[in-house]
């Protein structure tokens, strides 16, 4: 059996993330980080569904993007090695009159091309108070989401969801502030708790990770951690800091204007200076390349992909 070695990494937000993100650098796991036999496609018949979690409240614009471009990513990572994928989505919002346009919305499993244009169509907007209809998207997303099995209707699909969001549940417990004194006490209006979660995730065999990219739903983390138990596979967590963002501007800004001189000194030159200065430029828009590359190292995406190469390899 191969072994596959895991490794512990920080993944860095996109720079347009409008979210307010925390100070502290937090560990994620990569493939480096654990030993891991390599998994039997047998067990799941490369059948693999996939859903997502999507808040969709006003303060969520940017990661609508990142979740379009993290499909687009899982599809070019795994289409020649035979998985057979499927997506799923529950976007959710919250409840009445915090907020009078939905409180979930669900999609189910369809192919990469729909799914993207199915999201395409989300709009961010709305939300009302802090606290938001989290566990209304949970339960709805595994209940209604078919997960499959194989033509032996014995073997299931390898199962995930992530859970993509910036506030936490209503309830006291989880530390947000709901304008209802009712739903502050006792939780979401839904009347589902975290134990009906778990619950769904044991039901149906399913790997919980969260996207997280604020720290106002460390306590939910660490509560559904407690809850889940094995079913919670791991956090995402999406870091950015103004130093980080300020030195890549800096560097780009630097490598442009030396690949601008080499530019403008190649049409003074003769015949072999040309051809120097040819190359230095070609050389240019490779470190150009391998920066964009880097700075793409801390998407949504890459974070999912590892997740999945865990499981799935």
């Amino acid at each position: 059996m191969m072994k596959i070695a895991l490794k512990k990494k920080n993944f860095i937000a996109d720079e347009d993330t409008s979210a307010s993100l925390p100070s502290a650098t937090a560990q994620n796991f990569d493939l480096d980080d654990f030993d891991l036999s390599d998994s039997d496609r047998e067990d799941y018949h490369n059948n693999v569904d996939i859903l997502f979690v999507l808040d969709t409240t006003g303060s969520m614009g940017s990661y609508i993007p990142q979740a379009m471009l993290t499909i687009q990513k899982i599809v070019e990572k795994f289409s020649k090695m035979e998985f057979n994928i499927k997506f799923s989505l529950c976007t959710y919002r919250d409840h009445p009159p915090q907020d009078t346009t939905y409180v979930t919305e669900f999609y189910d499993l369809t192919n990469a091309k729909q799914l993207i244009t199915t999201l395409k169509s989300v709009q961010a907007a709305g939300g009302g108070d802090g606290p938001e209809a989290v566990m209304d998207g949970l339960r709805e997303g595994l209940n209604k989401t078919s997960w499959r099995l194989s033509e032996d209707n014995v073997t299931i699909s390898k199962r995930f969801m992530f859970h993509i969001c910036d506030a936490p549940p209503h309830g006291q417990e989880y530390g947000g502030s709901s304008s209802d004194p009712e739903w502050q006490k006792n939780g979401c209006p839904c009347g589902t708790n975290k134990e009906d979660i778990n619950a769904l995730l044991k039901k149906h065999k399913v790997d919980y990770h969260l996207i997280k990219a604020v720290s106002s739903v460390d306590k939910m983390e660490s509560i559904f951690k407690d809850c889940f138990k094995e079913n919670y596979a791991e956090t995402i967590v999406l870091v950015k800091t103004s130093i980080n963002s300020s030195m890549s501007k800096a560097k780009k800004e630097k490598k442009e204007g030396v690949c601008k001189k080499s530019k403008k000194k190649s049409v003074k030159c003769d015949d072999e200076d040309v051809a120097e200065e040819k190359e230095k430029s070609i050389e240019c828009k490779k470190d150009e390349k391998k920066s964009e590359e880097a700075e793409e190292e801390g998407t949504m995406w890459t974070g999912v992909l590892g997740a999945l190469e865990k499981k799935l390899f």
